[in-house]
């Protein structure tokens, strides 16, 4: 759905025309993705404003990606909502989504697991690589034959999903450092890993789903 009432507010819809997109930026919709003043909001531009996890909750809530919710519910983001009212002293250890996300302040998001936790290579685990190559087809990244698309070049280009496993651990890596400023390495470690076990789950509740649909037609 385009505009602001739908998807458009914050994402891309398909191939735009120059026209359609002066249509569409003159209507408010988001087009263009993380523009300046998605995170500095116009007129003040302050960056003190696009460090606090509010600027990222605009964007980062809802049903299909509520990332906000959990965050906010977390012990992370409630305590750092403590601090921000005043209920916690200011020194007190509170990591915001650019703590973790933008560890060097320079706009440089990335996880391991990229984009809707979709990577490469395959995993060892036989169930859960036809699991991903299901996925990999919904999304169109693979043909029915299991073979690269065109939009596996979109990906690389955008950047937007770890295609090698030396990519994968060099942002896992990141991330444990990030993590070891507060906790411990084992801790951490542990912690990602029930992480993966979750993508692992929900890759065969999804490869299930693509199934039942692709079999309704």
């Amino acid at each position: 759905m385009e505009g602001m009432k739908g998807c458009g507010g914050c994402h891309k819809i398909g191939l735009k025309t120059e026209g359609e997109i002066k249509e569409l930026k003159k209507d408010g919709a988001g087009f263009g993705v993380a523009s300046c003043d998605a995170c500095h909001t116009r007129h003040i531009f302050s960056i003190n404003e696009a460090r606090q996890p509010q600027a990222c909750q605009t964007c980062h809530m809802g049903f299909d990606h509520p990332q906000w919710e959990m965050y906010s519910s977390s012990k992370h983001g409630v305590r750092y909502l403590l601090k921000q009212n005043k209920t916690l002293p200011e020194t007190v250890a509170a990591p915001t989504c650019q703590t973790c996300h933008m560890q060097k302040g320079n706009h440089a998001v990335k996880t391991a697991w990229g984009f809707l936790a979709v990577r490469l290579p395959m995993p060892e685990d036989k169930q859960w690589a036809e699991d991903r190559i299901t996925i990999l087809q919904g999304l169109g990244v693979l043909d029915p034959l299991g073979n690269p698309t065109a939009r596996l070049d979109v990906v690389k280009t955008a950047d937007v999903a770890r295609l090698t496993q030396e990519d994968w651990q060099k942002e896992r890596d990141k991330m444990m450092k990030t993590c070891n400023q507060c906790h411990s390495i084992n801790f951490a470690q542990a912690e990602l890993e029930k992480g993966d076990q979750m993508i692992k789950e929900a890759d065969r509740l999804m490869s299930e789903a693509i199934v039942t649909v692709a079999d309704l037609y």
